[in-house]
Protein backbone atom coordinates (compact mmCIF):
# COMPACT_ATOMS: atom_id res chain seq x y z
CA UNK A 1 0.00 0.00 0.00
CA UNK A 2 1.34 3.36 -0.94
CA UNK A 3 -0.10 6.83 -0.34
CA UNK A 4 2.65 8.78 -2.11
CA UNK A 5 2.88 10.69 -5.36
CA UNK A 6 5.51 10.26 -8.08
CA UNK A 7 6.87 13.69 -7.23
CA UNK A 8 7.28 12.60 -3.58
CA UNK A 9 9.46 9.71 -4.65
CA UNK A 10 11.39 11.66 -7.26
CA UNK A 11 12.29 14.45 -4.85
CA UNK A 12 13.03 12.31 -1.82
CA UNK A 13 16.50 13.28 -0.65
CA UNK A 14 19.04 10.46 -0.22
CA UNK A 15 20.68 12.29 2.70
CA UNK A 16 17.41 12.26 4.59
CA UNK A 17 17.37 8.47 4.42
CA UNK A 18 20.92 8.33 5.74
CA UNK A 19 19.86 10.23 8.89
CA UNK A 20 17.37 7.52 9.88
CA UNK A 21 17.78 3.84 10.66
CA UNK A 22 17.39 1.92 7.42
CA UNK A 23 15.64 -1.04 8.91
CA UNK A 24 13.48 0.82 11.39
CA UNK A 25 9.78 0.11 11.08
CA UNK A 26 8.89 3.79 10.82
CA UNK A 27 10.35 5.90 8.04
CA UNK A 28 8.71 9.34 7.67
CA UNK A 29 7.61 10.39 4.20
CA UNK A 30 5.94 13.73 3.49
CA UNK A 31 2.51 14.03 1.96
CA UNK A 32 1.34 17.45 0.91
CA UNK A 33 -1.89 17.36 -1.07
CA UNK A 34 -3.25 20.10 1.16
CA UNK A 35 -0.02 22.07 1.04
CA UNK A 36 0.86 21.05 4.60
CA UNK A 37 3.48 18.35 5.11
CA UNK A 38 2.05 15.20 6.67
CA UNK A 39 4.26 12.32 7.67
CA UNK A 40 3.39 8.70 7.18
CA UNK A 41 5.45 5.76 8.37
CA UNK A 42 6.63 3.17 5.90
CA UNK A 43 6.87 -0.55 6.65
CA UNK A 44 10.26 -2.24 6.42
CA UNK A 45 9.89 -3.79 2.95
CA UNK A 46 9.88 -0.58 0.84
CA UNK A 47 12.65 0.92 2.95
CA UNK A 48 14.80 -2.17 2.38
CA UNK A 49 13.94 -2.21 -1.36
CA UNK A 50 14.84 1.45 -1.78
CA UNK A 51 18.10 0.93 0.08
CA UNK A 52 19.01 -1.86 -2.36
CA UNK A 53 18.70 0.19 -5.55
CA UNK A 54 21.35 2.67 -6.69
CA UNK A 55 20.41 6.32 -6.56
CA UNK A 56 20.10 8.19 -9.85
CA UNK A 57 22.05 11.11 -8.39
CA UNK A 58 23.90 12.03 -5.22
CA UNK A 59 20.87 13.98 -4.00
CA UNK A 60 17.83 11.97 -5.17
CA UNK A 61 16.94 8.32 -5.56
CA UNK A 62 14.79 8.66 -8.68
CA UNK A 63 15.66 12.00 -10.23
CA UNK A 64 18.86 13.66 -11.40
CA UNK A 65 17.57 17.09 -10.42
CA UNK A 66 18.78 18.37 -13.80
CA UNK A 67 15.44 18.08 -15.60
CA UNK A 68 12.04 19.46 -14.76
CA UNK A 69 10.29 17.50 -12.02
CA UNK A 70 7.37 16.97 -14.43
CA UNK A 71 9.74 15.09 -16.76
CA UNK A 72 10.90 12.79 -13.98
CA UNK A 73 7.37 12.11 -12.75
CA UNK A 74 6.23 11.50 -16.33
CA UNK A 75 9.03 8.94 -16.74
CA UNK A 76 7.85 7.14 -13.58
CA UNK A 77 4.25 7.20 -14.77
CA UNK A 78 5.17 5.73 -18.16
CA UNK A 79 7.22 3.00 -16.49
CA UNK A 80 4.32 2.08 -14.24
CA UNK A 81 1.88 2.18 -17.15
CA UNK A 82 4.05 -0.29 -19.05
CA UNK A 83 4.21 -2.55 -15.98
CA UNK A 84 0.42 -2.47 -15.60
CA UNK A 85 -0.02 -3.27 -19.30
CA UNK A 86 2.43 -6.18 -19.08
CA UNK A 87 0.55 -7.49 -16.04
CA UNK A 88 -2.71 -7.07 -18.01
CA UNK A 89 -4.23 -4.74 -15.41
CA UNK A 90 -6.79 -2.59 -17.21
CA UNK A 91 -6.75 1.14 -16.48
CA UNK A 92 -3.66 0.72 -14.30
CA UNK A 93 -2.24 3.93 -12.93
CA UNK A 94 -0.15 5.02 -9.96
CA UNK A 95 -3.12 6.47 -8.09
CA UNK A 96 -4.29 2.89 -7.50
CA UNK A 97 -1.54 2.59 -4.89
CA UNK A 98 -3.02 5.54 -2.96
CA UNK A 99 -6.46 4.01 -3.32
CA UNK A 100 -5.22 0.65 -2.04
CA UNK A 101 -3.57 2.37 0.90
CA UNK A 102 -6.75 4.30 1.72
CA UNK A 103 -9.15 1.39 1.38
CA UNK A 104 -6.87 -0.90 3.38
CA UNK A 105 -6.80 1.57 6.25
CA UNK A 106 -10.57 2.06 6.19
CA UNK A 107 -11.23 -1.68 6.12
CA UNK A 108 -8.90 -1.99 9.11
CA UNK A 109 -11.10 0.48 10.99
CA UNK A 110 -8.98 3.64 10.71
CA UNK A 111 -11.29 6.67 11.13
CA UNK A 112 -12.07 8.72 8.03
CA UNK A 113 -10.63 11.83 9.75
CA UNK A 114 -7.26 10.13 10.20
CA UNK A 115 -7.23 8.87 6.61
CA UNK A 116 -7.99 12.37 5.38
CA UNK A 117 -4.94 13.70 7.22
CA UNK A 118 -2.70 10.87 6.00
CA UNK A 119 -3.71 11.51 2.41
CA UNK A 120 -3.04 15.22 2.89
CA UNK A 121 -6.54 16.17 1.77
CA UNK A 122 -7.65 19.76 2.30
CA UNK A 123 -10.72 18.55 4.19
CA UNK A 124 -12.63 15.44 5.14
CA UNK A 125 -15.28 16.07 2.46
CA UNK A 126 -12.69 15.26 -0.22
CA UNK A 127 -11.88 11.97 1.50
CA UNK A 128 -15.54 11.10 2.05
CA UNK A 129 -16.34 11.74 -1.60
CA UNK A 130 -13.85 9.11 -2.73
CA UNK A 131 -13.69 6.61 0.11
CA UNK A 132 -16.91 6.68 2.18
CA UNK A 133 -18.18 3.39 0.68
CA UNK A 134 -15.15 1.62 2.14
CA UNK A 135 -15.71 2.49 5.79
CA UNK A 136 -16.10 -0.93 7.40
CA UNK A 137 -18.73 0.05 9.99
CA UNK A 138 -20.76 1.83 7.34
CA UNK A 139 -20.55 -1.14 5.00
CA UNK A 140 -21.59 -3.55 7.75
CA UNK A 141 -24.59 -1.36 8.62
CA UNK A 142 -25.62 -1.17 4.97
CA UNK A 143 -25.37 -4.95 4.61
CA UNK A 144 -27.47 -5.43 7.77
CA UNK A 145 -30.09 -3.02 6.38
CA UNK A 146 -30.26 -5.00 3.14
CA UNK A 147 -30.60 -8.31 5.03
CA UNK A 148 -33.44 -6.85 7.12
CA UNK A 149 -35.18 -5.79 3.93
CA UNK A 150 -35.14 -9.38 2.71
CA UNK A 151 -37.05 -10.52 5.79
CA UNK A 152 -39.72 -7.78 5.98
CA UNK A 153 -41.35 -8.35 2.53
CA UNK A 154 -41.40 -12.10 3.05
CA UNK A 155 -43.27 -11.74 6.36
CA UNK A 156 -45.77 -9.31 4.79
CA UNK A 157 -46.53 -11.75 1.93
CA UNK A 158 -46.91 -14.67 4.35
CA UNK A 159 -49.35 -12.82 6.64
CA UNK A 160 -51.37 -11.19 3.83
Amino acid sequence: MCPFFHSDFCTYDTKRWKRVKWFAAEQPFPLHCSGTPVYCSLPDFPVIALAAIPSISAKYFLWTGETKLETATGDRQRTLKAAFEEAKIPDGHAHRFRDTFAVGLLLAGVPMEHLSMLLGHSGIKVTEKHYAPWVRARQEKLEADVRRSWIAPVLEHVTA
